[in-house]
């Protein structure tokens, strides 16, 4: 398969242009002429066209670039090193180097150009049209003229056009483009779907959730387009180590030309001859793009497994995991809150306790205020929560407050509740009622471990790494959670700013080469997000803020993906190291046989070409192996 990849690169290279098609057709009629013994002049004419046909873009891009001020860099290179084996009459060498290096940079692009296309392919699964259920019947929309509520009609092997939830019909769901997986994912009403997932055999319709610019599928097709930009720092240092790396390289080969012949008593040729192998065999093509490459590779691999980074540094950093920091909700738990128990006081009863804690938190988007109004319409469908409220205020992790009927209604957390009432309640409850400065009781809610949990912090102790919890929720029950879990620590009945400090302490603890990832889902969770090494946003259920703020979101709320994510990420790292390693390797040693054997013999100049050449099909096929993973 390789092989007919190469060879079909081949092709397209050669009828890439008619004038490179007619310098490589001069090459090898300038090798035949110079074997079958023609005059020095012919052979010199032919090859000189070659040489100007296939390099033209090289030398015109060298002339630009001098007269800019940017003297030293692959192309200077390889103009030199062409130039001087002409001078030198090594004619079908300095042909050969322009042919070959032009052959490396076109397999290069079309390297990167393959890893883009993969990555636009995997976005390319949004739906062009929607079918909107109206009074006067079914119209056909673009998605992004949907809005939170619109009813759409999905049929069979048609594409969500929306974020929502199912509100009729039974259906399968494949949703490899976003979540990676291959197996279909079964739908009933209640279900939550996603833009981009593909319908399967059955008639469904949806409530739309959110507007398409909004949708999952908007932003990682954002964060994905945008991650180029964003380099690693290993990127980063072959960057710079490129702007100091060339203008070495050509002090050495200057010094190479001139010094040992004086110091030696040598001929100046023949050392003049290792200093072009030297600049040939010295081109960073391979470092500069088989390390872009990798990185670009891992966040394409990733994208296949529904897990999208927002740039290589990210990359990197997750590879360097230390400890992994958990929000609680929604996270390690399903988020989906039930009531287990309502603990009313004297003179409220259930219904009123019940009743004022979901007019209070109908607008709320906390999972437990959705679970409270999602309990009262299941019990009192009849009563209407959409209804005008006054001096609505919502202290995120803490509580509400609004106005209602004339009466100051608050609800939230023991901690809110107890600083509002100057005293002490019974901790018995997750959310407490106070209606009028009294206190009408409280609600207890259950919300379940999520069911791979503990696989997947098994699997992150496998890479080392050290776990830790922050909730808002009470000490009791994040303890029984972080005992279930086997969890290295836990801190609870935290606000967004108690969890960014305590994260920030994290990070400043860690050692030198580790970094510390945070994982989340909730409006209260942005600041850890955005401040953390390496925030990691659960993507079905997370908060718009959520989203924006992280740096990887895992699609489909699937928390197994995280260890995956950093399989990936090492993975990449350890490619890009290679990369280095293998390039730098292969050139020095053919430095070394330059410098210390006799280049006449084992004609150095096609030597370095190709292994130039080598070193960066070699390092991009390496990259590859990434994406393909």
């Amino acid at each position: 398969m390789k092989i007919k990849v190469f060879i079909d690169g081949l092709r397209d290279f050669f009828l890439k242009d008619r004038l490179s098609s007619a310098g490589i057709a001069l090459f090898i009629i300038g090798l035949a002429a110079e074997q079958g013994g023609l005059s020095k002049t012919t052979v010199f004419g032919v090859f000189l066209a070659s040489y100007i046909l296939i390099g033209r873009s090289i030398l015109k891009k060298t002339f630009k670039n001098i007269l800019k001020g940017k003297v030293f860099d692959e192309n200077f290179l390889m103009s030199i090193a062409s130039i001087g084996a002409f001078c030198l009459g090594f004619y079908s060498e300095a042909a050969g180097v322009i042919l070959f290096y032009v052959v490396g940079e076109y397999f290069q692009e079309k390297a990167s150009d393959n890893a883009e296309r993969s990555i636009e392919a995997m976005l390319s699964h949004h739906a062009e049209k929607a079918v909107l259920a109206t009074e006067e019947g079914n119209k056909v929309v673009e998605p992004r003229e949907l809005s939170v509520g619109d009813i759409v009609i999905v049929a069979p092997g048609e594409k969500v056009p929306i974020d929502g939830v199912v509100i009729s019909g039974i259906s399968s769901m494949t949703t490899s483009a976003l979540t990676g997986e291959t197996e279909p994912t079964a739908v009933e009403p209640g279900s939550a779907v996603l833009a981009g997932f593909i319908n399967g055999s059955g008639l469904i319709t949806i409530e739309a959730a959110k507007k398409f610019d909004d949708t999952v599928y908007s932003k990682v097709v954002a964060m994905v387009k945008e991650a180029g930009g964003k380099k690693a720092a290993t990127e980063k240092f072959i960057t710079s180590f490129a702007r100091v790396y060339t203008p070495a390289v050509v002090s050495l080969a200057f010094i190479t030309a001139i010094i040992p012949p004086i110091i030696l008593g040598e001929g100046f040729y023949l050392w003049i001859y290792r200093a072009l192998v030297l600049l040939v065999v010295s081109c960073p093509c391979a470092l500069l793009i088989s390390v872009p490459l990798s990185f670009f590779a891992g966040i394409g691999g990733a994208a296949k497994n529904g897990i999208f980074v927002k740039g290589g540094e990210y990359l990197e950093a997750l590879a360097r995991v230390g400890s992994v920091v958990f929000d609680k909700t929604g996270t390690l738990t399903t988020g989906e809150f039930s009531i287990q128990e309502m603990h009313p006081m004297h003179p409220f009863n259930e219904y009123e306790l019940l009743r004022f804690a979901a007019y209070a938190e109908a607008h709320s988007t906390h999972p437990a205020g959705r679970c409270i109004v999602k309990e009262f319409k299941k019990r009192f469908p009849t009563e209407r929560l959409d209804i005008e409220f006054q001096d609505y205020q919502e202290l995120p992790g803490q509580g509400v407050s609004v106005k209602f009927e004339g009466r100051v209604i608050h609800v939230g957390k023991q901690r809110y509740i107890e600083g509002l009432l100057g005293a002490e309640v019974q901790n018995n409850s997750h959310v407490y009622v106070v209606v009028d400065g009294v206190l009408a009781g409280g609600i207890r809610l259950t919300d379940d471990i999520r069911d791979l949990a503990k696989n997947v912090l098994k699997n992150l102790k496998g890479y080392g790494a050290k776990l830790y919890m922050l909730s808002g929720d009470s000490f009791a029950r994040a303890a029984q959670v972080a005992e279930e879990l086997e969890l290295d620590g836990f801190s609870a009945e935290m606000l967004p700013a108690d969890k960014l400090e305590k994260l920030l302490a994290f990070q400043s603890a860690e050692k030198k080469d580790k970094r510390t990832v945070y994982v989340g889902d909730g409006i209260n969770d942005a600041p850890a997000l955005r401040s953390a090494a390496v925030g990691v946003a659960m993507g079905g259920s997370g908060s718009q803020s959520a989203l924006e703020a992280a740096d990887i979101v895992l699609t489909n709320d699937d928390l197994s993906k995280l260890p995956t994510a950093i399989r990936i990420a090492r993975k990449t790292r350890k490619t890009a190291y290679q990369n280095i390693v293998g390039s730098v390797g292969i050139k020095l040693i053919v430095i070394i046989i330059t410098m210390t054997v006799n280049t006449a013999a084992i004609q150095g100049l096609w030597l370095a070409i190709f292994a130039d050449v080598g070193a960066s099909l070699l390092a991009i096929l390496n990259s590859l192996r990434v994406l393909r993973s």
